[in-house]
């Protein structure tokens, strides 16, 4: 070999043999990415001391705040997600309809609520909206002008440009801000999916929302990261678990007891839990309401929709509750499963026994099936006392000591 040749490829067989800087590096689907570091997100939710108004006009319990995150910071955990807006009945402020300003004192007290929480080591995910914005008995003055909001190119301009973009802007870096998150749960306000107790909207106006505000957030915020969070996986992925299950043109009132038994004999194989006969006629029922699952936010589902080439998500956030039986359940099926090409959290489930998986180690199994983070709901029914819903906060805290425990790279 020529001694030039030779000379120039033992520089480029070392360059080889050096590992890619991590920006080069594939991104880890098992963490969300925090400050050029990797982080699993251990938590629960706050998700308010006041509904709707923990910002804004009037007094913000900063007392109740810290309490809460100096108790999950002891217990080794790292995030909490927070609800700002709600339901657009304090924040932001509106004038003859539309927004006009983020609402008085709401900048400060965020900044207030988010200083304690870099004190106590604790990241936020701050949720914008909930499905909460036309919930009926809001009444017509709230629900109209939210109606707007999510229906006219108008109303949602100069909620960007007075509210969202004033307040991005004003935070920027903040070290405790984890995430920016669009919407709680905006399926239940949807055509395709809505509750009786909401007015609706097609998910293409919820996703043109999502879209435009995801890149307002980024133009604001080149370093912030944005996430949206999805009731189930019905409208989260595109696959579908236990259709297989599933007997061509047969009703569950239909089955023969034959037909019952070997269906959840399939279950107990599948997921280790074994449902009653009854049960078994129930989900299969609910399968097949349901239909196929679906993803409407994609990159390319959100830009077709609100036109916005920076408007996506940066990581998924999805809900399990156990009306979605083991067939929604991301304790049951590993994230790979889903078929998403993003980091997923878990971020809101109840600290309950779940179909054969103890409250004990939903955390852990969370992490070992390899989703981004577990936060359970909630910790404002333990402040209230709650008796169906109170035990769900000290289970939280003892989830986040076993991950710590565990897995203590992950989320220190």
């Amino acid at each position: 070999m020529h001694p030039t040749r030779r000379s120039l490829l033992v520089p480029l067989l070392l360059l080889l043999l050096v590992p890619a800087p991590a920006a080069a590096q594939a991104q880890r689907l098992d963490r969300i990415p925090v400050q050029g570091g990797d982080l699993w997100l251990s938590g629960g939710n706050i998700a308010w001391t006041r509904f709707a108004r923990d910002v804004g006009p009037g007094p913000t319990r900063l007392d109740l705040f810290e309490l809460v995150f100096r108790q999950l910071h002891d217990a080794g955990g790292n995030t909490l997600r927070l609800w700002l807006h709600t339901d657009g009945s304090v924040t932001p402020e509106w004038r003859d309809g539309a927004v006009v300003g983020p609402g008085e004192g709401t900048i400060e007290d965020l900044r207030d609520i988010l200083d304690l929480a870099q004190k106590h080591h604790v990241r936020l995910i701050l949720c914008l909206w909930s499905f909460d914005m036309l919930r009926k008995n809001a009444g017509d003055s709230i629900t109209d002008r939210n109606y707007a909001l999510l229906t006219r190119e108008d109303e949602l301009q100069a909620y960007i440009d007075h509210a969202l973009v004033p307040m991005v802007t004003a935070l920027k870096g903040h070290p405790a801000i984890l995430a920016w998150e669009i919407f709680n749960e905006p399926e239940g306000m949807s055509d395709e999916f809505g509750w009786e107790i909401t007015r609706h909207v097609p998910m293409s106006d919820i996703q043109r929302f999502i879209n435009r505000a995801a890149g307002a957030i980024k133009r604001a915020d080149p370093g912030a990261l944005v996430t949206n969070g999805s009731w189930s996986f019905r409208a989260t992925s595109d696959v579908t678990a236990d259709e297989d299950l599933l007997v061509p043109g047969t009703a569950a009132d239909e089955l023969t007891e034959a037909q019952v038994a070997a269906i959840r004999r399939k279950l107990a194989d599948r997921y280790g839990y074994l449902f009653t006969l009854a049960e078994t006629r129930k989900m299969y029922a609910t399968l097949q309401e349901w239909g196929k699952n679906r993803n409407y936010y994609t990159d390319r589902e959100l830009v077709a929709a609100g036109g916005d080439p920076a408007g996506t998500l940066d990581f998924y956030t999805v809900h399990y509750y156990d009306w979605g039986y083991p067939a929604l359940s991301p304790f049951h099926h590993d994230r790979a499963f889903w078929g998403l090409d993003k980091p997923l959290a878990v971020t809101e489930f109840y600290m309950d026994d779940t179909f054969g998986v103890p409250w004990q180690q939903l955390m852990p199994t969370l992490y070992d099936r390899g989703y981004a983070g577990g936060l359970g709901w909630q910790w404002e029914d333990f402040f209230r006392r709650r008796p169906d819903t109170a035990h769900n906060w000290p289970r939280i805290l003892k989830n986040a000591q076993s991950v710590r425990a565990l897995h203590p790279e992950a989320v220190e």
